[in-house]
């Protein structure tokens, strides 16, 4: 019997009826021929030949990756389906198929900022384009929500896609395309008016989007591998005009002089403790930060070099740094350093996302099952959540799973040996997950940081110290623990450090009284507070209260 495709041809002997086939390329037409031999030698010729497709194999390790806050890269691997295979992408959030593609990245440019979104991916059988394999669905993604900078990671298989963003202290909307990377360098395009940059890791440059001769954003390229550009773009809210002059990079004795080093711009460190270097010239300002938004940054004297100190957990770091003229121009440059030896990873480093290869589902090959995925045994009820520092965590409750993950199907089957080779976390539950909805007004902090905010309208409100807390009569026994996913949903605001007055958009009452007033921005003088009376339990077309969202005046 002979067999073949387009690329092999073999053929194979039997004295069966039936002969199985192994090892044949997935989603491929094979064609077949039989003839017969007797004991003699003597031969029939060939039958016609019979065509048939293998089925396609399912893709694996579907991963998604918020890219700023209006869209998400999806990625996957082909598991050995050839490149001429169709994907259908869709958001398993809801079951709509958002595109097709051959290859194995697709961005999703129809998200909403502050969502939660997570995606299958189907293999289509190649014989009648409708049947199809179908991926385990990837963790959830979370986009952050608009804010004055928007950071993005983008990869070279979706070069030519305009993703769009928005920043939250302007009306207009913007999109940014990768169009190509060479020699470590990304050309990338911003508009409106179209404007390309192209940027080295660690360049920035600030440019004019809609050709009024005014500078109204920064370009930061955080870093550029083979195949992919982490770049942060951010508002110039002064509407940075030509006369306001930013600093430069100090090119006097080296023409390819950085603005910013970390460690002399060393690759990889052991310890938290670094020294950043600047060489930039017309500066009399500088603020540091090691997050893009500078929300915990103040201007500060320029000087050559100064001590740092990382944020914790292994990974990619990028610590920011934006330099003011003494004309008020700015601009903002960065760089990276690799921090190892650390006791666990950080989840909040900088993601390189080079194209995905055709391996395995769990690419960690540290951790046997894949991190942020739930698991359980045949013969067990309980499920348990994998971190991506490869331990597992308890889920105590059913409503706490449905946080994480929308059904009951996202659970994965696994033995009971390979659950048991994953260590159990220190902290033995899972506090509430991206999907969580809290109520108005909620206390909230994360497992790894002991920082305690204030939920209002879809921001966030640090309340900095103890005595702060207790003098506004709050009770510590209403503070809920929520996934720093959940919390990067909300802006950051204010902080509360005043004791005589709780923040705007607060329900309070008086002792005695049942009546429940909000604090709201007074309409002819946003400096000023006003309260007003809220009649019964609806405090807008969306929102709730119950009486634990209340609190007691501070009279």
């Amino acid at each position: 019997m002979e067999y073949g495709s387009s690329t092999v041809e073999s053929a194979v002997t039997t004295s069966s009826l039936n002969y199985p086939f192994t090892s044949l390329t997935p989603n491929t037409v094979y064609s077949f021929q039989l003839k017969a031999t007797d004991s003699y030698g003597n031969a029939t010729s060939y039958s016609t030949a019979t065509s048939t497709y293998t089925n396609p194999a399912q893709p694996l390790s579907v991963s998604a990756v918020a890219s700023g806050p209006s869209a998400v890269q999806v990625s996957w691997t082909a598991n050995g389906n050839p490149t001429s295979t169709l994907y259908k992408v869709y958001n398993a959030s809801n079951g709509i198929i958002i595109g097709t593609t051959t290859g194995t990245t697709y961005m999703d440019t129809g998200v909403s900022s502050a969502s939660s979104y997570y995606y299958a991916v189907r293999a289509v059988y190649a014989s009648d384009s409708t049947s199809y394999v179908e991926s385990a669905a990837s963790a959830i993604v979370a986009t952050p929500s608009q804010a004055t900078n928007v950071s993005m990671t983008v990869s070279t298989a979706t070069a030519g896609v305009e993703i769009p963003f928005s920043f939250s202290d302007s009306a207009e909307s913007h999109t940014v395309t990768l169009n190509s990377i060479s020699n470590g360098v990304a050309s990338i395009t911003i508009q409106s008016t179209p404007v390309t940059v192209s940027l080295g890791g660690g360049q920035s440059q600030n440019i004019d989007t809609d050709g009024n001769g005014h500078n109204d954003m920064t370009v930061t390229m955080v870093s550029v591998g083979s195949s992919d550009a982490s770049f942060t773009l951010t508002s110039i809210s002064t509407a940075g005009g030509v006369l306001s002059s930013p600093p430069t990079v100090d090119t006097t004795t080296n023409e390819n002089q950085r603005a910013m080093l970390i460690n002399e711009g060393t690759e990889t460190t052991t310890t938290r403790d670094v020294r950043l270097s600047f060489h930039v010239t017309g500066s009399t300002l500088m603020a540091i930060s090691n997050k893009a938004a500078f929300d915990d940054a103040s201007f500060e004297s320029y000087t050559d070099s100064k001590p740092w100190t990382l944020t914790e957990g292994n990974g990619t770091k990028v610590v920011y740094a934006k330099f003011r003229s003494s004309r008020g121009g700015t601009i903002i440059y960065s760089d990276t350093i690799t921090l190892t030896g650390q006791s666990f990873d950080d989840p909040d480093a900088l993601k390189i996302n080079n194209t995905p290869s055709d391996t395995t589902e769990n690419t960690d090959t540290s951790c046997p099952l894949t991190p942020d995925y739930a698991y359980k045994t045949l013969n067990s009820r309980g499920v348990y959540y994998i971190t991506t520092a490869c331990t597992k965590r308890p889920f105590k409750n059913s409503s706490t799973y449905f946080t994480y993950f929308p059904t009951w199907n996202n659970v994965r089957i696994t033995t009971e040996a390979t659950l048991n080779s994953v260590p159990n976390d220190t902290l033995n539950f899972m506090p509430a997950g991206p999907l969580y909805d809290p109520q108005y007004g909620a206390l909230v902090k994360t497992v790894t940081d002991p920082k305690v905010y204030l939920l209002l309208n879809e921001k966030k409100y640090w309340i900095t110290d103890e005595d702060v807390f207790n003098t506004l009569k709050y009770q510590w026994t209403w503070i809920e623990d929520i996934d720093q996913r959940l919390l990067n949903k909300y802006t950051i605001a204010e902080e509360i450090t005043d004791k005589t007055t709780h923040p705007q958009y607060t329900l309070i009452k008086y002792t005695n009284n049942a009546k429940v007033y909000r604090l709201e921005p007074n309409p002819t003088n946003s400096t000023l507070t006003i309260k007003r009376h809220i009649a019964n339990e609806a405090v807008s077309d969306t929102e709730v209260y119950t009486d634990g969202d209340v609190l007691d005046a501070v009279e």
